[in-house]
């Protein structure tokens, strides 16, 4: 009993942080509380002793995480067990990939408790197997109970595995309850594998932090087949990779008409595409209108007419993302349950980490349908922050269609552009669209 307990209390450590590293505002009581529980049936002589002290523990177990008493199970008490139990911890478990880690214990309980009952299913375990002498199946417990959670948060990774791999070796070569001489050959055995793990690990050749992003993978997507869908918001002007399975990102309630969706602005010009630049002009809670806030400040007027509005109704089903998407162009968000928003100066409006799955939110957009004779006839815009969307020179701004010697001056200012060759460019959007009376005609022209 005791050379169990003494095996046990290092990996059962190291299995409690790697999962405590997942909660911001752990409950260290109910953490050691459980590691006991997780002990107790390992202490006791007969296997099939064991057997029934690891079911009572279980039942304790749940008792503490979940507050469900045994005493649900008697027939004269109405309450149920395994019916609540099953609910909450599958919730927890469904949820786990679709929020930030570490989370927060406060506002995720569900996540929490699974997180704390997965503590005292691994301890059960390496304690079970610790008693029945058996060092292999421990450190498959062991490894799997302390490195995969480990690994999904930063931290000291380096003094982590270190300890983790000593760990291991001690309880090959002190767990089977045999004597044996290869203690010796194991202790030299794991300072040479912990010396090598971390010549490896401070190598510019192996440790790369993103040599493979697997921290993103999800093995459960409810209810569709595994995937989660993330986007980074920049122009990308390579070819489109549709992947063969098709993917349900959004559910949406709304008009029944084809239009625009958005989800950012791209703010600013780096070297050769645009990329997403965001200034915070406020953060609010609740419903917001933007145009009763200093918000969009390229709205036309219209738009401040609610009666032009239309509404839609947004569900979250596979997207790993922050921003409220809706029809172009949003005027008014009711984030529901996210609560706070942060609005950009254009308008764009986002939570402070990624919606998860379920989540609803509305959206009220301004969406005019002109005919294209009205925009042929929209000429230059008079808005200054429109007009320096349209310079490729900063504060030059480029000569309008139809003006003579227009050719001219726009391959001067590509000339002087500081980007990437556009004036090769210039000539390929002149092969597409000719000579263009208008900024219109030229748009049609390169989009069909």
């Amino acid at each position: 009993m005791l050379r169990t307990a003494l095996l046990y209390l290092l990996p059962a450590a190291l299995v409690a942080t790697g999962w405590a590293r997942l909660i911001d505002g752990v409950d260290e009581k109910r953490v050691l509380a459980l590691l006991a529980l997780g002990l107790v049936p390992a202490l006791v002589p007969r296997w099939w002793g064991r057997a029934v002290a690891a079911i009572a523990a279980s039942f304790g177990a749940v008792w503490v995480v979940y507050g469900i008493s045994p005493w649900a199970l008697a027939p004269f008490d109405d309450r149920h067990f395994f019916g609540p139990l099953a609910s909450r911890f599958r919730e927890g478990v469904l949820d786990f990939y679709d929020v930030s880690l570490p989370f927060s214990a406060f506002e995720r309980p569900e996540m929490d408790h699974a997180v704390l009952f997965a503590v005292f299913a691994f301890a059960l375990a390496l304690a079970l197997a610790l008693a029945a002498r058996r060092p292999l199946a421990a450190s498959v417990i062991l490894l799997s109970g302390s490195v995969w959670p480990a690994t999904l948060v930063d931290g000291d990774d380096l003094a982590r595995g270190a300890l983790t791999l000593a760990t291991v070796l001690i309880l090959l070569a002190l767990g089977s309850g045999r004597p044996t001489r290869a203690l010796q050959p194991a202790v030299v055995l794991s300072a040479l594998l912990v010396a090598a793990a971390v010549g490896a690990s401070t190598s510019e050749a192996v440790a790369k932090p993103e040599f493979l992003r697997w921290k993103k993978w999800d093995f459960y997507d409810k209810p569709a087949d595994p995937v989660g869908v993330g986007y980074v918001w920049d122009a990308t002007y390579g070819n489109l990779k549709w992947p063969e399975q098709k993917t349900t990102v959004l559910k949406v309630r709304g008009p029944q008409r084809n239009l625009y969706w958005r989800a950012t602005t791209l703010d600013t010009f780096a070297q050769d595409h645009w990329v997403q630049d965001l200034t915070v002009s406020r953060i609010t809670e609740g419903k917001v209108d933007v145009t009763q806030t200093a918000g969009d400040l390229l709205l036309p007027r219209r738009a401040y007419n609610e009666t032009g509005w239309i509404q839609t109704d947004v569900e979250v089903a596979a997207l790993r993302d922050r921003h409220l998407v809706g029809p172009a162009t949003p005027v008014a968000y009711d984030p529901k349950d996210a609560r706070f928003l942060v609005l950009s100066g254009t308008g764009v409006a986002a939570v402070s980490e990624d919606l998860p799955r379920g989540a609803e939110y509305t959206v009220w957009s301004y969406t005019p349908r002109p005919r294209p004779e009205q925009l042929a006839r929209a000429g230059r815009p008079r808005n200054e922050l429109v007009r320096r969307y349209l310079e490729v020179v900063g504060g030059v701004p480029l000569p309008p269609f139809g003006e003579p010697g227009r050719d001219e001056r726009v391959r001067t200012l590509v000339r002087r552009s500081e980007g990437a060759d556009y004036e090769t460019l210039y000539d390929k959007a002149l092969d597409v669209v000719g000579n263009p009376r208008n900024a219109y005609a030229a748009v049609v022209a390169l989009a069909a």
